[in-house]
């Protein structure tokens, strides 16, 4: 059983079997989903009004303003629905990119590649055959004054100030460069999993809700070790999950 990208980030599985669990940590898969089609999220600049660090790199309220941002716009990408709603709080919010900060910083820590902007956006325009791929069930959705997917695509992101989907990646590359590497270590985990599971005799076929708790407990393992200073007490860590039982895996990059 090899674990792809689409397997560990199947945005319909968590919302049929989710519940309140699952909808923390949506923003991780649905985000790692995007990575493969491209849809990617938007990033402040702005330094003023930091309501957190996390080993040192800031959080700020409009990293929170933008996050929710994107969230609204993945989920009308997503479902090619124009009225598409989310209904995340700022403290949910919060919570996912903290745990987006960790993920990424331990992914560097193992020696994952930091892609540049340009090898990204190569990444990018070779992909855009798969991206223009229509799921059947997106297509259901689509407005009748659309005369295609990619057209809806566009009146979104200008519903949101962008010219074009690539000015869409282009503004908001380092969102993809940062999920990509994510994306990488979450594939590399559930491959080591599955190794670990064979040498115990265990077979490693693990049910898909099972493999997914043990990435999510790996992730609260990350979180309650790391260096967090919140400096907003409107915010708070909501922490999830169970003890991580696998930490004989080999997660460095090879």
């Amino acid at each position: 059983m090899h674990f792809k990208e689409q397997d560990t980030c199947d945005l319909r599985y968590i919302i049929k079997n989710g519940g309140v669990k699952m909808k923390k940590y949506i923003s991780i898969l649905i985000l790692g989903l995007f990575i493969i089609i491209s849809f990617v999220g938007c990033t402040g600049e702005s330094k003023e009004n930091v309501i957190a660090t996390v080993e040192g790199e800031e959080i700020t309220e409009q990293d929170i303003k933008d996050r929710i941002e994107f969230l609204e716009v993945a989920e009308k990408l997503y479902t090619g629905k124009e009225d598409a709603e989310t209904n995340f709080t700022q403290n949910e919010v919060f919570n996912l990119i903290v745990r987006e900060k960790v993920q990424y910083i331990e992914a560097k820590n193992l020696g994952y590649e930091v892609k540049t902007k340009e090898e990204m956006m190569k990444m990018l325009d070779e992909s855009k055959e798969q991206r223009e791929k229509v799921d059947p069930e997106i297509k259901g959705n689509l407005n009748d004054k659309y005369g295609s997917s990619e057209e809806f695509k566009e009146s979104i992101v200008k519903e949101y100030g962008y010219d074009s989907m690539e000015n869409y990646y282009e503004e908001n590359i380092d969102m993809l460069i940062t999920r990509y590497l994510i994306n990488e270590l979450s594939i590399n985990y559930m491959d080591e999993l599955k190794k670990e599971l064979d040498k115990e005799n265990m077979n490693g076929d693990l049910e898909y809700r099972e493999s997914f708790d043990s990435w999510v407990n790996y992730i609260e393992h990350l979180l309650k070790n790391a260096n967090i200073e919140i400096k907003d007490d409107e915010y708070e860590i909501e922490y999830h999950g169970d003890k991580w039982e696998h930490e004989g895996l080999d997660l460095e990059n090879k």
